[in-house]
């Protein structure tokens, strides 16, 4: 029952992890070559290691910066068909970049939080509904109904 803006959006996001995907196997080929890599090989003895994990931290941090700009506010606005894909997608990144340091915090403590949730997989169940009860307050405030 969603809409086609909503559907549209969604391979728009799953496009953006592509090419993050992508971009992060063609850094490790072009810097480690077809080496494997362990966690103990993380530790500061290889500098190509370390500068693909710096690289590679760079673009997924540009990729979820994108993400998160583009989804933030663009996906409440299509699931209440308040607004059209592109009005919901700059009205997102409008909102996000005028309010960037509680935005850029909200989307770390988001972030922490289910990747810890994940980690103690018990408490999935738990921090998911929350933290969405949460993002639809943040929503709410941020651009009410009226």
């Amino acid at each position: 029952r969603a809409s086609r803006a909503l559907w549209a959006l969604s391979l728009v996001c799953a496009l953006l992890f592509m090419i993050f995907i992508t971009d992060a196997a063609i850094l490790y080929a072009y810097m480690l070559g077809a080496t494997p890599v362990w966690l103990t090989d993380l530790l500061p003895t290889s500098a190509n290691v370390l500068t693909f994990v710096r690289w590679a931290g760079i673009s997924g941090l540009v990729v979820a910066l994108l993400l998160f700009c583009v989804a933030a506010f663009s996906v409440p606005l299509l699931c209440e068909r308040r607004a059209g894909l592109v009005e919901a997608v700059v009205l997102s990144v409008r909102v996000v970049f005028a309010n960037f340091l509680p935005s850029i915090f909200w989307a770390f403590f988001l972030s922490t939080v289910t990747i810890g949730s994940v980690l103690l997989l018990p408490l999935l169940p738990v921090t998911l509904p929350w933290m969405a009860y949460a993002s639809r307050a943040v929503y709410r405030q941020v651009l009410p109904r009226s």
